[in-house]
């Protein structure tokens, strides 16, 4: 299904339930982008990732970054966190308001 995307550098935006590492790599190799929310406890991701999330205060960013991929933990509300992938953002910008909202957040 994604055969007409690949080869072009286009974005694939995933849901929680289908991002993945694995296919962040798969897709890089076909010269596309992907771009989505990942679970938080999926076994691909390193331990040291599933203890700072629990660490987090309000409005903190967490940034990994390793082979052409970023993941991006933001806490927005008290217990509230999103665990973001991408292969499109080499660098994060993450805006000075109140919020810190990072770059991952905003497509």
């Amino acid at each position: 299904m994604v055969e007409l995307f690949t080869e072009c550098w286009k974005n694939i935006t995933t849901d929680i339930f289908f991002t993945s590492a694995l296919l962040a790599t798969k897709l890089l190799a076909k010269r596309t982008i992907l771009f989505g929310i990942i679970r938080s406890n999926r076994r691909e991701l390193f331990e040291l990732v599933k203890l700072a999330k629990d660490e987090l205060k309000r409005f903190s960013i967490v940034l990994y970054k390793t082979n052409n991929r970023t993941l991006t933990i933001y806490e927005f509300k008290p217990a509230k966190k999103v665990t973001i992938l991408s292969s499109k953002h080499k660098r994060i910008k993450i805006n000075n308001d109140r919020k810190r909202i990072p770059g991952t957040g905003i497509l």
